[in-house]
């Protein structure tokens, strides 16, 4: 029986291994091709068709590349409808229907194993508690961001002082300045400051201090490989049609965002359970 792997765990793997190996399908034979018209001295124009060829190499190659992954994913990760929630949100997959999803060839072999996991998807998504977490979590500021963050604007800073004092660029390095003195005040601030700017319990999320109950919740946009904002919809009792959405950067807290979409489920699950309980 194949070893279970996280969604997030498998998102890495994709990550970290198919889209390097697709730049290097694509790289390698442009490079080998080009190589080759040069050796045997054919006429610059000629390098027209190493292109084509590198282009549908990048097609056939990453095509093969790609449904090998997802065939390794969908054998490994028991929820199979956040793992291609997440796949398309990384650009790993296509969407169904999209024109980049009818140049998604297969083979034979591949069309048969995927076929035999189809079956997959005919089941939910399941989510359990976790002992581990607590009744309450509180997230604060990662001290370590902070601080890089602010050793990179005050870099910035002294460079743009330094060309205005030269007398170059005075309204555009003095609006750099401007920029990075906000941004040093900010991040000092959120140094300093006690609160933490997210809290997760079973009631609900808390974000700098404005609390949205879980059933009054419509969705959330969590943060990813890709992004670093987590978007929480919730209704207005005022305007019960109208989503009231609310953000905050992640990358600056001292969680990961793997971290945070478990508290997230677990969370929602212990609400669920003493909703219905």
């Amino acid at each position: 029986m194949a070893s279970e792997v996280t969604v997030f765990q498998a998102i890495r793997r994709g990550r970290r291994v198919l889209i390097p190996a697709i730049l290097l399908v694509f790289i390698g034979t442009l490079a080998a091709l080009l190589f080759l018209l040069k050796f045997i001295g054919s006429p610059v124009w000629y390098a027209a068709f190493p292109l084509v060829f590198s282009l549908a190499a990048l097609i056939l190659g990453g095509s093969w590349l790609n449904t090998e992954w997802w065939i390794w994913a969908l054998e490994h990760v028991r929820n199979v409808h956040e793992l291609k929630y997440r796949a398309i949100a990384n650009q790993l997959m296509a969407e169904d229907g999209s024109w980049k999803h009818k140049f998604w060839f297969k083979t034979p072999g591949q069309k048969a194993r995927l076929a035999a996991l189809q079956y997959k998807f005919d089941q939910p998504d399941q989510h359990e508690d976790d002992p581990s977490v607590p009744s309450r979590t509180e997230i604060g500021f990662s001290k370590k961001y902070i601080v890089a963050e602010t050793g990179l604007f005050a870099v910035l800073l002294a460079g743009s002082i330094y060309l205005l004092a030269g007398g170059g660029g005075v309204i555009l390095f003095g609006l750099v300045g401007l920029f990075c003195l906000y941004r040093i005040y900010r991040a000092v601030g959120n140094l300093q400051s006690g609160d933490a700017p997210l809290e997760i319990s079973v009631d609900g999320i808390r974000i700098r201090g404005a609390m949205r109950k879980w059933d009054d919740v419509m969705g959330i946009n969590e943060p990813d490989f890709q992004n670093s904002n987590m978007v929480v919809f919730s209704k207005i009792a005022e305007e019960p049609d109208t989503a009231l959405s609310e953000s905050i950067r992640t990358d600056n807290l001292l969680i990961s965002n793997e971290k945070l979409a478990h508290l997230l489920k677990v969370y929602q699950i212990r609400h669920e359970q003493k909703r219905s309980g």
